[in-house]
């Protein structure tokens, strides 16, 4: 029995050295791997590049999390490094070194590539900062929001919410398409950088929903809502006493459902709060029993919710 616990010890140990670049151990949602210093920013293969400012608006920002502005400002300078290094790197740093894929993809969304790639380091290096992950992850929505709005103006598009970034999403599903048809790790790797864009999604519902109510209480009960979420999700996935190859697979897909099925949560608030069906306190209660619209149905979130649920995803 020992030998038998060992071995799977062994296993998920090296299933989570392999997986590292995608969600680290702790489950945080997966990126890059960045090298940087304090002023001077260095880019893949060690080539200088100047530090540009994305110049977020902080106080726009600062309506949104519930930490101070010292925090805003290390994750801000952790953006602007992201931001500099766009156009440094390539598909194979997101794991992807298929190189008939690659063509393909390179064929099919040119120049889109970079923003894509750009919005994945972003993603990583600040909810993946070791600061407050609800904090990190809203301000990096924020930054987010800024590169692909950069990116639409550089190429002479017209930056319009929600259809502009739904159109770059729609660019990684593209890519991440591609390479679930490949091979085990291929799989792996997609089902887990898909996760972003739906991170995106929900954290814009979150954001609305503190329009809406005008209410800090709110605010501290929505970013405790999405840290239970993680939470819980890591609580399920912690529980797995077994390993196959297929199980990063099963655990990011499985991952992107749980923030879908919040995200029609929120969506649901929206819309019923718009329509004066809820008030606050609606809401509130909403938020501290932490449902999810799951299945077309609305349950609690719990760590035995997921568990039941898991074999959908095999």
């Amino acid at each position: 029995m020992n030998n038998m616990k060992t071995t799977t010890i062994f296993k998920m140990t090296v299933l989570f050295l392999f997986v590292l670049s995608v969600v680290s151990c702790k489950g945080n949602k997966g990126g890059l791997d960045n090298q940087e210093s304090d002023t001077v920013m260095v880019a893949k293969d060690s080539i200088p590049f100047v530090l540009k400012h994305l110049d977020v608006d902080k106080k726009k920002v600062m309506a949104y999390v519930t930490c101070s502005e010292h925090t805003v400002d290390s994750l801000l300078s952790i953006a602007d490094t992201a931001y500099s290094k766009t156009g440094s790197y390539g598909l194979e740093d997101l794991g992807m070194d298929n190189k008939e894929y690659n063509k393909w993809i390179t064929k099919d969304y040119k120049d889109t590539i970079s923003i894509v790639i750009a919005l994945f380091d972003s993603y990583a290096s600040m909810v993946n900062s070791g600061m407050d992950e609800a904090n990190a992850s809203f301000v990096w929505h924020e930054v987010a929001r800024l590169q692909m709005k950069h990116f639409y103006e550089k190429t002479g598009g017209k930056w319009q919410e929600p259809n502009s970034y739904e159109k770059l999403f729609r660019v990684i599903d593209g890519v991440m398409g591609t390479y679930s048809c490949g091979t085990q790790a291929d799989m792996n790797m997609a089902a887990w950088r898909s996760v972003m864009p739906v991170d995106y999604r929900l954290i814009e519902a979150y954001k609305q929903l503190v329009d809406l109510c005008n209410d800090k209480e709110t605010t501290k009960l929505i970013h405790d809502d999405y840290m239970y979420t993680l939470t819980t999700y890591r609580a399920h996935r912690d529980g797995i006493d077994e390993w196959y190859s297929d199980l990063p697979r099963e655990q990011g897909t499985m991952f992107e459902w749980l923030l879908r099925s919040k995200l029609e949560n929120i969506n649901l608030l929206i819309k019923n709060y718009k329509r004066g069906k809820i008030d606050n306190n609606a809401v509130k209660k909403n938020l501290q029993e932490h449902l999810c619209l799951a299945n077309k149905r609305l349950v609690k979130l719990t760590k035995d919710f997921l568990d039941r649920e898991r074999d959908d995803f095999r």
